[in-house]
């Protein structure tokens, strides 16, 4: 009886398999839009163990997205100083050293165009970056403008 049900159960086993058939395809989404987008400072600080680390500061901004024109526009601020984010720190704060996120649209791929930095690494945001938002379907695809807008005084 043992041997019936092992034998069977390998059968079963086998017999199951990835059905392609009769299956009804899934919606691809046709979005190419940037969602959100985010800026962050770098820097190298020493802890208390005296070994360096990578500290982040998320810098506060407004962020405004015209999904018509396909731009964005960021007003950022910088904090104020606080623990290691000396004044000190807080002065080196530029256009060209930022790192960058993006929140597009499920399934999307974004593309650096025209020596814009890639997100996620620091780069340089002193012009106008052009980013390529490709949606799911592989068809819906626009070229996204990005302007920082010029950073505020801290020397003050």
């Amino acid at each position: 009886m043992k041997r019936i049900l092992i034998i069977l159960s390998a059968v079963m086993l086998s017999l199951s398999s990835c059905i392609d058939w009769g299956l009804e395809e899934l919606p691809v989404y046709e979005e190419a839009n940037i969602l959100e987008f985010s800026l962050e400072y770098r820097y190298a600080d020493t802890n208390d163990n005296g070994f360096e680390r990578l500290a982040v500061v998320t810098l506060p901004t407004t962020t405004e997205i015209d999904d018509v024109k396909h731009t964005v526009t960021v007003d950022v601020t910088i904090p104020e100083p606080s623990g290691s984010f000396t004044q000190e720190e807080r002065e080196k704060v530029s256009l060209s050293n930022l790192v960058a996120y993006a929140k597009i649209s499920p399934a999307a791929k974004l593309q650096p165009m025209n020596g814009a930095p890639e997100l996620g690494k620091p780069g340089d945001f002193t012009q106008e970056r052009e980013y390529r938002v490709t949606a799911a379907d592989g068809k819906t695809a626009y070229t996204w403008k990005v302007k920082i807008k010029p950073l505020p005084a801290v020397n003050e």
